[in-house]
């Protein structure tokens, strides 16, 4: 398994963001696909919890490479939900 780095962000629209400024377009894809699919209904779910996302990334030869998103508990580090 390559190196993962993790970067959070406070918003979906961070991850957004984060992954229009640092992978690829098929990756952008693939990853608002799931945003779309799943973590909006996450995020509203735990809307009265304090949560950030956590974005796992690899380089998979130049290309960076999401592997896991992750929606966790800020208090308690507990991980809410889970994609990868």
């Amino acid at each position: 398994m390559p190196r993962t780095t993790t970067v959070t962000v406070n918003t979906l629209e961070g991850v957004a963001l984060w992954t229009s400024q640092n992978v690829s377009a098929a990756e952008q894809t693939r990853i608002g696909a799931v945003l779309e699919r799943y973590g909006k209904a996450k995020a509203r779910q735990f809307a009265d919890q304090p949560t950030l996302w956590e974005i796992d990334w690899f380089y998979r030869g130049t290309q960076r490479e999401v592997y896991r998103l992750a929606l966790v508990n800020t208090e308690t580090s507990r991980e809410l939900w889970g994609s990868s």
